[in-house]
């Protein structure tokens, strides 16, 4: 240890000071210990809400999709769907098409998005495990079926479960202009077969239906909106990214399942930013405590600091003893802090409904959590900067302290 360190943490733990002195220092380090527990947990609840909907949307979204480059359709292409079926780490690969459309449940109408999918899109989405009420499933015998989402089936009022419940009507605008006196749009019924809830975003959105139907409602046998791919356990996207840039070429466009959702996670990172940002501008109003604390204990040493002088000890020496002090201050007070913050965080996710739970239907009992060590690196970081900010001011004021014992 320096010989500045051992001065530094001497005056900080010395019992000559006031009672004042240590009330003040004191209140310092309580104000860094929750400043940093409080940092801590807000990021920890962040990033806990960022994977639930990062798993959330996984339930909906799949692995990697594929888009036109331009315009909304392209045309079907067998050949494609084989050979990206074929690309090694590639598990399985789904047709859609989605287009806006109007649903009409006996008396209720609403606008959403109509997504027709290939038979084996719940094993590229897994959006048959978010099942809240019915069943997952397009046909039976012989008839079409609806699975929409919880909101959309809320306003629309309707009920999957009743054996009497009437056919949806589906309607969307026709693509030519036909003659005056035909229908501007086309419909198609079919029974609502279950609801899923996977978040709000498209549950008061989306319905979906087979391929075969939505194409037949859009007129365009052919046409698809998208290829959506699961990939393998183990495998990540960069892995297959190569592979299928070079079937696709420059006509589509290839995104991964952050790229599908890239607005809205970067929200997510900005409020978890500002947040952060809130909380370290409270830091700093506490590091005014620390300023006071630390000029008292150069008031308070002054004959300690003309005697290091007369030692031989130079402005700078005793610049440096006063910074660490208030890096000291601000480091007593980090380590508490996470303690705190990390002990809080395992009895939290230790109880059933952790300490904080949140209301009945929600996708989980209790507030979401999860603790990055990134996250502790940078608060780590903040905390002691601050400090030694708090620092500067009093160790400014101490190197000018005379060696004759003279009034500051």
């Amino acid at each position: 240890m320096s010989l500045t360190l051992k001065i530094a943490r001497r005056y900080l733990f010395s019992r000559k000071y006031t009672n004042a002195i240590h009330l003040i220092t004191g209140i310092s380090i309580l104000g860094m210990t929750v400043g940093t527990a409080a940092l801590i947990l807000i990021m920890s609840v962040f990033n806990g809400f960022e994977d639930l909907l990062k798993s959330l949307y996984s339930n909906f979204n799949p692995d990697i999709r594929i888009e036109a480059a331009s315009g909304k359709f392209f045309d079907e292409d067998p050949d494609l769907l084989a050979a990206l079926s074929a690309v090694e780490g590639v598990d399985e690969v789904a047709q859609s098409v989605e287009f806006i459309s109007i649903f009409e449940y006996d008396d209720s109408q609403d606008i959403g998005v109509l997504k027709g999918v290939s038979e084996n899109y719940n094993l590229v989405s897994g959006i048959d495990t978010m099942i809240r009420s019915g069943e997952y499933f397009f046909e039976k015998d012989g008839l079409d079926y609806l699975v929409l989402g919880y909101g959309l089936g809320y306003k629309l009022d309707v009920y999957v479960d009743n054996k009497l419940s009437s056919r949806m009507n589906v309607y969307t605008p026709r693509n030519n202009k036909g003659s005056i006196m035909s229908r501007p749009y086309k419909t198609k019924r079919a029974f609502p077969a279950g609801k899923f809830a996977v978040q709000e975003e498209y549950d008061n959105r989306y319905m979906l239906s087979s391929l075969s139907y939505a194409q037949s409602l859009m007129s365009k046998k052919n046409k698809l909106s998208a290829y959506e791919i699961s990939l393998k356990p183990g495998i990540e996207f960069l892995d297959v990214k190569g592979s299928v840039e070079q079937l696709t070429g420059e006509k589509f466009l290839i995104k991964n399942r952050f790229e599908q959702q890239a607005a809205y996670l970067r929200i997510m990172n900005i409020e978890k930013l500002l947040g952060f940002a809130l909380l370290s501008l409270t830091l700093v109003l506490v590091a005014f405590n620390m300023v006071g604390a630390l000029l008292m204990v150069v008031l308070a040493k002054q004959k300690d600091i003309a005697v290091l002088k007369a030692m031989g000890a130079t402005d700078g020496m005793i610049w440096r003893i006063f910074l660490l002090e208030g890096i000291l201050m601000s480091g007593i007070g980090l380590v508490i802090g996470l303690f705190l913050a990390i002990s809080l965080y395992f009895v939290h996710k230790g109880l059933p409904h952790g300490l904080i739970s949140l209301s009945q239907g929600f996708v989980q009992p209790a507030y979401p959590a999860s603790l990055r060590l990134s996250d502790i690196l940078m608060v780590s970081v903040t905390v002691l900067f601050i400090g030694g900010l708090a620092g500067l001011i009093p160790a400014n004021k101490a190197r000018k302290v005379s060696a004759k014992f003279s009034e500051l």
